[in-house]
């Protein structure tokens, strides 16, 4: 996890993640930011989803 990232959402379902929050939390761990933006999308589908452990295993850290 790289921390707390804001994320806008959309009154159709869409949601993005904080675009600043994003880049400083990259340069703040030294990782790309299309890595950090890519987790932070995948942490909140998979918070907001009945996706079970059997389909996405070890995947319970990026919700922390």
């Amino acid at each position: 996890s790289y921390g707390k990232v804001r994320i806008k959402t959309s009154e159709d379902g869409w949601f993005a993640p904080e675009y600043e929050d994003c880049r400083k939390l990259a340069m703040d761990r030294g990782v790309p930011l299309r890595q950090v933006l890519a987790d932070a999308n995948l942490a909140y589908a998979l918070a907001n989803t009945k996706i079970t452990d059997e389909i996405l295993p070890n995947h319970s850290d990026l919700l922390r």
